[in-house]
């Protein structure tokens, strides 16, 4: 069985859909179910790379925007079509270029495509398409023409089914987390991984890792932390805000006459951040699955979480987090009181949580789902 994983970005590229794209398509060359990933082609970047043993092919013209998607289109369904005998299965990232490229590419080489939907509520991939009306085109094609949709929550779920895709094309697979990378750590550990981002030793550190974009809901994060720090002048606990994104100025702005706020930038070392860290926060008014949580959760981090989407799949108020209404500073203010101010709550929640992620959502035990998916788009296709 080979695999043509189809999404718009890939690496350096590194959000929440591109990482689990290489995370899963590493896993599935070590299962040796032979890999590769097609993506659009970007400005300086060459039309062949291997990365982390991935072999990543660009397509079409370098360009930004709706014409670079079009170009990423035609060029795909060719480059797809000259080789056609070199997978049989295809594997598309998000109901975007992707998907219409795989669905294409299903009908006209007679091999059976996936989609794996991303995103929920007015920001995910349904809403926005149903929004307009090429995207209700879209939806009524690939609905069509792919033979599997993948969802990472059972939000995503009830809304194709509300789109009337039908169900025995719909399953729900989580997200998954490498849960050898991503580890607690002993406390001596901790002390080190402080030093070296110089961070205090004494403090309770709140961890935000994501975008800064519309929707994710660190606006509300900045004035829960007002409030803590008004209910608590003297505390020297710390926020910590890791990522980027087009609203970077404005939640700095908001940000100002905060004492305990720390913007720690785009980093790759995310897996140490979280280890520094005692709380994970994900304020987000929609997501599919973020994989930000999971990786808190795999090192064994105390979550608080919207009681949205792939949250509530995952996190199990009062067992491995706590659920909080998006869009509540006040409740998100009382759950980070809460948080800093039980340390034994923190470490049971973070045991759990560390428990789930090996057992559920682990990147092994993900692969498996997603290769015994592909057998049976593979063996329908026989019937």
């Amino acid at each position: 069985m080979r695999v043509a994983m189809i999404i718009a970005r890939f690496y350096p590229v590194q959000s929440g859909s591109e990482i689990q794209c290489r995370t899963l398509s590493g896993s599935l060359i070590k299962n040796n179910i032979e890999t590769f990933v097609l993506t659009q082609r970007l400005p300086q970047q060459t039309p062949l790379q291997q990365i982390g043993g991935i072999r990543v092919h660009r397509v079409g013209l370098p360009l930004l925007n709706k014409v670079g998607s079009f170009f990423f289109i035609i060029y795909g369904i060719l480059w797809l079509l000259r080789r056609r005998g070199k997978f049989e299965i295809l594997h598309a990232n998000l109901a975007s270029s992707p998907a219409i490229l795989a669905a294409m590419a299903a009908k006209l080489t007679g091999k059976p495509a996936i989609l794996k939907i991303g995103g929920s509520r007015g920001s995910g991939d349904v809403a926005t398409s149903v929004a307009t009306w090429y995207g209700k085109l879209k939806l009524a094609f690939i609905r069509k023409n792919i033979s599997a949709f993948v969802c990472p929550s059972n939000e995503i779920k009830d809304e194709l089914l509300r789109e009337k895709f039908p169900a025995n094309k719909i399953v729900v697979i989580p997200n998954c987390v490498d849960t050898a990378r991503f580890t607690p750590c002993e406390s001596n550990c901790k002390i080190l991984i402080r030093q070296k981002f110089g961070l205090p030793q004494d403090a309770v550190i709140i961890n935000y890792t994501g975008r800064f974009e519309p929707g994710k809901g660190v606006e509300t994060l900045l004035e829960s932390w007002r409030r803590f720090e008004k209910n608590n002048p003297t505390a020297r606990h710390l926020l910590i805000i890791v990522g980027s994104g087009s609203l970077e100025s404005h939640l700095k702005t908001q940000s100002a006459g905060l004492r305990c706020v720390r913007f720690m930038g785009q980093q790759e070392a995310t897996a140490d951040l979280f280890r520094a860290s005692d709380v994970f926060v994900l304020p987000s008014f929609g997501e599919g699955l973020s994989g930000a949580l999971l990786e808190a959760m795999a090192c064994g981090l105390a979550c608080i979480v919207t009681r949205i989407g792939g949250n509530i799949d995952v996190v199990t108020d009062g067992r491995t987090g706590i659920l909080y209404e998006p869009g509540k500073p006040d409740e998100l203010c009382a759950a980070i009181e809460r948080m800093i101010g039980d340390q034994s709550l923190r470490r049971q929640l973070g045991q759990n949580a560390r428990s789930f992620a090996e057992q559920k959502t682990s990147v092994e035990n993900i692969t498996q789902r997603y290769m015994e998916l592909y057998k049976n788009v593979w063996n329908l296709r026989l019937v």
